[in-house]
């Protein structure tokens, strides 16, 4: 059961803000409320101001209330996020303000015919059709979930012309004749079909929904199809199942290609789902010896691929893109010539790459994982977040150092781990440098220089201990350091507001470290900080946060002591 945490419609704050905005002029009125929150007052006072307050306070709130309101077993949700249980006052206040705006259309300016403007139906109590009933007819559109449409028709038949979206989550256990009477005699627009993980012996049942799509199929209809499939071992691939209308979106997940033989993983996708309807597709691969078995590089020929998600043995060496982007490229353990695929985001994770790898112009998001080999990788202009994240390798840019030096859009670079990249130019427009460790062959510290343009660094402590104050960056306002001792110097840049603390751990013994003075390394951390003054926010993370946190000053800087904010 839900509470309904409502307060007295007698609230001071909220009849002394909706009487100042009442007493303004109407354009002064419309900036007040372009500012205002309206999330943080009490779901009474909202409903309370829609029967008092001025014209436009009562369109705005009506938007924010009305525009999409969830119908659960035991309550309501207004837009907001504003819950109201059936047995409460504020239920009867709702249907109030309902009527209310039913018999004022005509004095300002409704949305429409109706208050809601879609109900979206979660599940429905028998047993309460007279307290939800109100808001069931004054609904312009319904959205339901699940079996709800039967207990629908059996409150009124003429609810089912509203239904504009319907969400079937498991499409195996759908009545037929239910689906067959939704699809002939009301108007909707969006179908969502959830299934899985399936069975191939389950896949019949599904063709047969798809049967009555296309049998009383209507242009303005749109088809989400989300389907994942455990093994496609036991089709009969003489007569796959056909799931192909107009209008389909599928989003397909293969958990497994045991058992296949060659050509079987391309018959079932593209001839069971053609090549212009599937836009997110996941396959894990089986270990196989056969490299045709491997292959996925016919994936290319779907049209419509946004997001291609490939993990285990697999090999895509795309030729025939056309130009074409993804949205996502998301790849594991395989083998990929990437020299050819454009994915605005691209994730690659001990994968077996080409060695000469260029990354195409238009990606802009990258995620790395021991796969590629930085002296040869060539990097695109269109980069903005990269992350190296080696926690096995650690890597050297010593050979490549102008890697990221014209990458001048990226705003974020992470590596994890990396050493001897003296002199390693960083892009020129970078904000955000995250570096967990970096050992110099040549010295303690990093010895390459930091761009101003630098709003925040991440960094190995120890590799700051020697860097002089006037080598940061002159806009940083975040310093973030990775320490692997509970107690240690730093004199701060210039100018710098927040500084965070965090533990890692360089031996795997560390953490079970033991003894006598265990407890008390873990328990207390004394930070030694020089040049305090614009600093207003120290933060510990993860091994620290339960630590006593103890910040040591220079007596000529304890007096900025008191602007400092410990967490």
């Amino acid at each position: 059961m839900i509470e309904d945490k409502s307060v007295t419609i007698k609230d001071d704050t909220t009849c002394t803000f909706i009487k100042l905005i009442n007493s303004f002029p109407i354009e002064l009125q419309y900036r007040v409320m372009s500012y205002t929150t309206w999330v943080e007052y009490p779901i009474e006072s909202l409903l309370q101001s829609i029967l008092n307050s001025c014209s436009l306070l009562k369109v705005t709130l009506i938007e924010q209330l009305f525009t999409l309101v969830d119908l659960s077993y035991s309550y309501v949700q207004l837009g907001l996020g504003k819950t109201i249980n059936y047995n409460s006052d504020n239920f009867k206040l709702l249907l109030k303000v309902i009527e209310y705006i039913k018999g004022r259309k005509g004095d300002f300016d409704i949305r429409c015919e109706y208050v809601i403007k879609t109900l979206r139906i979660q599940s429905l109590n028998v047993d309460r059709y007279n307290q939800f009933k109100e808001l069931l007819e004054n609904s312009a559109n319904l959205e339901i979930i699940g079996d709800t449409m039967t207990k629908l028709k059996w409150f009124n038949p003429i609810y089912l012309n509203k239904i504009k979206k319907w969400r079937l989550l498991m499409i195996t256990n759908v009545n037929i004749q239910d689906f067959e009477s939704i699809l002939l005699d009301n108007n909707l627009e969006n179908l969502d079909l959830f299934g899985g993980p399936l069975e191939p012996e389950e896949l019949p049942l599904v063709e047969k929904l798809f049967d009555k799509l296309i049998k009383y199929y209507k242009d303005t209809l749109n088809v989400n199809f989300n389907i994942s499939i455990n093994s496609i071992e036991r089709l009969d691939y003489d007569s796959l199942p056909l799931f192909e209308i107009p209008n389909l979106n599928v989003n397909l997940d293969i958990k497994s290609t045991r058992g296949l033989k060659i050509g079987q993983l391309n018959d079932f996708i593209c001839k069971s789902f053609g090549l212009e309807s599937i836009s997110w597709l996941t396959i894990h691969f089986e270990y196989e010896m056969n490299d045709s078995l491997k292959d996925a590089s016919f994936l290319q020929n779907l049209s419509q691929l946004k997001t291609l998600q490939l993990y285990g043995d697999f090999n895509i060496d795309f030729q025939n893109l056309n130009n074409r982007k993804l949205d996502v490229l998301d790849i594991s353990q395989g083998y990929a010539n990437l020299n050819n695929i454009i994915a605005k985001k691209m994730i690659v994770v001990y994968c077996d790459v080409k060695q000469n790898t260029t990354i195409c112009e238009g990606v802009e998001e990258l995620t790395e994982i021991s796969s590629f080999n930085w002296d040869r990788v060539k990097l695109p202009t269109s980069l903005i977040n990269l992350n190296i994240e080696n926690w096995i390798d650690k890597i050297s840019f010593k050979y490549n150092i102008n890697i990221f030096k014209n990458l001048k859009n990226m705003k974020k670079l992470r590596i994890i781990q990396f050493y001897d990249s003296k002199g390693l130019k960083l892009p020129s427009n970078l904000e955000h440098f995250d570096f967990e460790i970096y050992e110099s062959i040549s010295s303690g510290t990093i010895d390459f220089e930091l761009p101003n343009s630098l709003i925040r660094l991440d960094a190995y402590q120890p590799a700051l201990e020697n860097l002089s104050t006037d080598k940061y960056p002159t806009n940083l306002q975040t310093l973030k350091l990775y320490v692997i001792q509970n107690e240690f110097e730093m004199i701060l840049p210039k100018g710098l507001k927040y500084l965070i603390v965090k533990r890692i751990l360089i031996r795997p013994d560390e953490e079970g470290e033991s003894g006598p003075e265990a407890g008390n390394q873990i328990r207390n951390i004394k930070l030694h900080l020089t040049n305090i003054k614009d600093l207003i926010k120290i933060e510990v993370e993860e091994r620290f946060k339960s630590c006593s946190v103890s910040v040591i000053v220079p007596d000529d800087e304890k007096k900025y002591l008191d602007n400092i904010y410990i967490i």
